[in-house]
């Protein structure tokens, strides 16, 4: 990575194979120990390592930029079925421990999941709107079945009627087929709770940025929310076009880590 940086006048990575919490924090130690000015970004598992708030710091101090969360649900009963392995408690833990380290946690849900309720999706909602501060993104995609190769395939595909979702004849015009099973919620549903997702992030202020004007105002938000907030992206850019790196130089000159205080108040102050 340091020599791709020198080469290409990068600072900033995209892990895009597989999850990072392998070598998570055998990586950010060792870009502490040489004395990095890189950062990078990758996918990660909400696991009990990433609960800890001070495995978040290293990984802040290390370079960690931006943690991909596929988080899918605020269902514990949909989680357990996808087969996560992971906890509402996790998701909660790992979101938050991240954004007080300041590292951009945008987080992936998936509605329509089969048998998902009117209940499990509003347990998502609340659980976004608990997390509203520290989610940086939120990216949201409806369910896709596939006849194999996901965790409940086989069980669909017996318990349930599969189709495809255009007709025999538009196959030729087609790269892919779309198929669908015959449960609920209906693919109608779906894309119905997949625009109230849209609306509800909106009204809570939580970004799903893709433009740069996009990326600058979900950045300006995150600096304001997190005083540990790694640098924004366009300061990237910025340094390459002027050679300027003083604030992407932060990590090699030692990432300092706001900890966060807790203030108590008695009732009087509350009003009651």
């Amino acid at each position: 990575m340091n020599r791709l940086s020198r080469q290409h006048n990068c600072r900033l990575f995209l892990m895009g194979d597989s999850l990072l919490n392998p070598i998570v924090t055998e990586l950010a130690r060792e870009c502490l120990n040489e004395n990095c000015s890189i950062y990078w970004d990758g996918y990660l598992r909400a696991d009990r390592h990433a609960c800890d708030p001070g495995n978040a710091a290293l990984w802040r101090q290390g370079g960690f930029y931006r943690a991909r969360l596929g988080v899918e649900s605020g269902s514990p009963r949909v989680l357990k079925t996808m087969g996560k392995k992971i906890t509402v408690e996790q998701i909660r833990s790992a979101v938050s421990n991240l954004a007080a380290a300041g590292i951009k946690a945008t987080t992936y849900w998936v509605v329509g999941y089969p048998e998902e309720t009117e209940a499990d999706f509003q347990h998502t909602l609340d659980l976004i709107e608990q997390l509203k501060d520290d989610i940086y993104e939120a990216d949201c995609n409806p369910f896709t079945y596939f006849p194999i190769g996901q965790v409940n395939s086989n069980r669909w595909a017996e318990q349930y009627t599969d189709s495809l979702l255009y007709p025999e004849e538009a196959a030729e015009m087609l790269w892919v087929q779309t198929w669908i099973i015959n449960c609920q919620p209906h693919r109608e549903e779906m894309y119905k709770r997949l625009n109230r997702f849209v609306r509800h992030c909106a009204r809570l202020g939580i970004p799903n940025p893709y433009s740069l004007r996009d990326i600058y105002q979900a950045d300006e938000r995150w600096k304001k929310l997190h005083p540990n907030s790694v640098p924004p992206l366009l300061e990237f850019l910025r340094c390459r076009e002027s050679g300027d790196t003083e604030i992407i130089d932060e990590v090699r000159n030692g990432t300092p880590i706001v900890k966060a205080q807790n203030i108590f108040q008695n009732e009087e102050e509350w009003g009651f």
